[in-house]
């Protein structure tokens, strides 16, 4: 596996989502940073992060292994040193159990 971005040392940016999953009423969340792409349900595309809002969906795999709707219910800016983009066949990827694209920009 290769890496489109990866920094173990930089401080970088990211946005925290804190997500419900709809069905199992379980919590998931993610940290990405502001360009990375994740997989949103309400207009059926891949959209930077940064332009996710409260009350998006994405998809999440619940405890059963299932993939359903999870809801964004909180969003944190937070800053973290280290970042990492694993390089896929597909150009999926699944972190914390939430469907993102393993594509970005690297903003710092």
């Amino acid at each position: 596996m290769g890496f489109l971005h990866f920094s173990k040392n930089i401080l970088a940016k990211f946005i925290r989502l804190q997500i419900e999953l709809i069905e199992e009423k379980s919590i998931k969340f993610i940290e990405l940073t502001p360009a990375h792409l994740i997989y949103s349900v309400d207009c059926l595309r891949y959209r930077m992060a940064s332009e996710l809002q409260l009350n998006d969906f994405v998809y999440c795999i619940n405890s059963k292994g299932v993939m359903e709707k999870g809801k964004i219910f909180k969003i944190d800016m937070i800053n973290k040193r280290g970042f990492y983009a694993p390089l896929t066949a597909s150009g999926d990827l699944m972190v914390n159990d939430v469907l993102v694209s393993c594509y970005s920009l690297a903003e710092i």
